[in-house]
């Protein structure tokens, strides 16, 4: 069992763990913009599937991570944190990908635990990187 390299790779957010941590973040209007109604800027989502993300990301945001199982490739689940930055607002997401039949025993090891202390980590050191070395993230593709 393995799970292969996937830099470069661009998956959807709403289906991917640190894609769906990042957009829990969001407000609901941003999130409409993405996702809902005609005008839908990453993808136009059915009304069933956008109450459906809602409600997910709901419960993303009351638990601090979020999962998917085998949502973006068959065999594969992650657990996914984002980062925050200094002024509160979502900078980008860290996941772990695991072999859907050895995530149970991750997940049991600790695997949230170390998830969330890698994320607070990260965000205390993005507070103390002075602005004009901070990289700059729009743009950044939403999908």
């Amino acid at each position: 069992m393995r799970v292969g390299d996937r830099q470069g790779a661009v998956l959807p957010a709403y289906r991917a763990s640190a894609g769906k941590a990042m957009l829990s973040m969001l407000d609901q209007s941003e999130l409409e913009r993405l996702y809902h109604g005609e005008n839908a800027t990453a993808r136009r989502l059915t009304e069933e599937d956008y109450a459906a993300l809602v409600r997910e990301l709901g419960a993303v945001r009351d638990r601090g991570f979020a999962a998917n199982f085998e949502g973006t490739e068959e065999g594969v689940s992650a657990l996914g944190v984002a980062v925050s930055g200094p002024a509160g607002e979502v900078v980008c997401g860290i996941s772990m990908s695991i072999p859907q039949a050895r995530f149970r025993q991750v997940f049991d090891a600790g695997l949230v635990g170390q998830a969330l202390h890698t994320a607070k980590v990260r965000e205390e050191r993005l507070g103390k990187v002075p602005d004009d070395e901070k990289p700059d993230l729009t743009g950044a593709p939403v999908t």
